[in-house]
């Protein structure tokens, strides 16, 4: 939601990947403090045609937490920079 990245962005990403806030979500993790799902991080398998998350996806999360740190630095590098920054928000929903 947009509230929870308005917080995310007000607060420098405190909390992004703290795995107090990560429960497991489907075939994702949900951070309970923005409200943000994070749905292609994490491994997933299939069962009984659904995607769920793997019961090891904490093993996977040195991994993702240096991907988001080299991402969360560029990010504030551009931020912080003289350039004019555009940011685009995109979101899509499903219809069945």
């Amino acid at each position: 939601p947009f509230n929870g990245l308005c917080d995310l962005l007000e607060h420098d990403f405190i909390d992004f990947l703290n795995p107090s806030y990560l429960i497991p979500q489907g075939r994702g993790l949900f951070n309970m403090r923005y409200s943000i799902t994070f749905h292609h991080d994490f491994p997933v398998f299939v069962n009984d045609s659904h995607e769920v998350l793997c019961a090891n996806y904490m093993d996977y999360y040195e991994e993702v937490l240096e991907k988001y740190t080299r991402r969360i630095k560029r990010f504030n590098e551009v931020m912080h920079s003289n350039k004019r920054v555009i940011l685009i928000r995109g979101r899509y929903t499903v219809l069945e």
